[in-house]
């Protein structure tokens, strides 16, 4: 029950967060302050300047796959650190999403296959041009890379 609260708790106060109105940065800060707080992870975030330039398509877009990213993190990683970092070059945006969790288990597949998740991330970014890679080894951690055009 106290799950299904916390969840919902999520949803709600990412809201605004996916309806267009924050800045990217800003909806990115907010969710993973939400999930941190949640999850009683010690996060940090890095945007770089100019990384808030993108379309309104692409801004939802990499909101979504991250805020995914975050909810697998807080429900599977059992992570104490997470981290943040959104970047810009060549008309591109970066996100990269990492904590040092677990792990993925190897019977999911991170090519976008197996895991529903997963394959609705990749499918996500797919469809605005963008690609996403997730690297992970058992009791190592799970590193998410998101790029996307900023003007999809």
């Amino acid at each position: 029950m106290a799950a299904a609260r916390d969840e919902l708790r999520a949803l709600i106060l990412d809201l605004d967060t996916m309806t267009g109105h924050a800045v990217l940065s800003n909806a990115l800060r907010s969710l993973l302050d939400t999930n941190s707080t949640m999850a009683a992870w010690q996060s940090s975030f890095h945007a770089d300047d100019g990384v808030d330039d993108v379309n309104e398509e692409a801004q939802l877009t990499i909101e979504r796959v991250v805020q995914e990213a975050l909810a697998n993190a807080r429900q599977h990683a059992e992570a104490s650190t997470v981290q943040v970092r959104l970047t810009r070059s060549d008309g591109l945006v970066t996100v990269v999403v990492a904590d040092d969790g677990v792990g993925l288990p190897a019977e999911v597949s991170t090519a976008g296959t197996g895991h529903g998740g997963i394959r609705a991330m990749h499918e996500r970014i797919w469809l605005v041009g963008g690609t996403l890679h997730i690297e992970s080894d058992p009791g190592r951690g799970t590193r998410v890379v998101i790029t996307a055009p900023r003007h999809a």
